[in-house]
């Protein structure tokens, strides 16, 4: 086989990975985007979640592209379950279709280009492992967005963080909410304590209304 054929073959793998990669993730935003379409407007109008400002890094990067932001609020608007005392968030199925979606899309590319580049000149084969933090994080994220629940009532918010402890914040004790553009609300207290809060959870904007209104008793000026 020459050079030339090689090549052809390698790009032709390269794109049959895309295809593979691309084609349910596609699919899965054409379907959430017409149910969308079909349940109405996906936002009240002036949503308590239209009033958080954004962080420094949200505001320069512009945060979440249009077309993510669709598939991660999809069902965001939905009602929250609740019991005689405190409501439960969990995440959509639009943000648990991305969180799983890009480790493997970018695992399926670093497979395509080592195919291609091979090992580098010091003998570290770096797409090797790329690929293997991109399966851990990959792992992580579908556990994480599989068992995180946030439970909250007229005094406390009690969530899993990044590395599964359980964090509980008093309503009375909260500062400021801010938008990170991407997929957290970042909550700060007055003892310093700082919670990521993932912004794509059924019922949130009921709870960015909560949050805010606490906020607002909690400031002394």
């Amino acid at each position: 086989m020459n050079a030339q054929a090689i090549e052809a073959f390698s790009f032709s793998q390269i794109y049959s990975s895309l295809a593979w990669t691309f084609g349910p993730m596609v699919l899965a935003a054409v379907v959430l985007l017409i149910l969308r379409l079909r349940n109405g407007p996906p936002y009240r109008k002036n949503p308590p979640s239209a009033g958080v400002q954004k962080t420094l890094i949200a505001r320069l990067d512009g945060g979440m592209p249009l077309d993510l932001s669709l598939i991660a609020g999809a069902g965001r608007n939905g009602q929250a379950p609740q019991t005689f005392q405190d409501t439960y968030l969990r995440p959509t199925i639009g943000v648990r279709l991305i969180m799983f979606g890009f480790p493997v899309l970018l695992y399926f590319i670093l497979q395509s280009l080592e195919a291609v580049q091979g090992t580098h000149p010091d003998g570290t084969n770096w797409n090797y492992v790329f690929s293997a933090v991109l399966l851990v994080l990959m792992v992580h994220n579908i556990i994480y967005f599989s068992i995180y629940e946030l439970r909250y009532d007229d005094t406390r918010i009690v969530h899993r963080t990044w590395y599964y402890q359980r964090l509980e914040m008093p309503l009375s004790q909260l500062l400021s909410i801010r938008d990170d553009g991407m997929y957290f609300y970042i909550l700060h207290s007055d003892n310093g304590r700082k919670a990521y809060i993932p912004k794509h959870l059924i019922g949130i904007e009921d709870f960015v209304r909560v949050v805010r209104a606490a906020i607002a008793r909690n400031d002394p000026y």
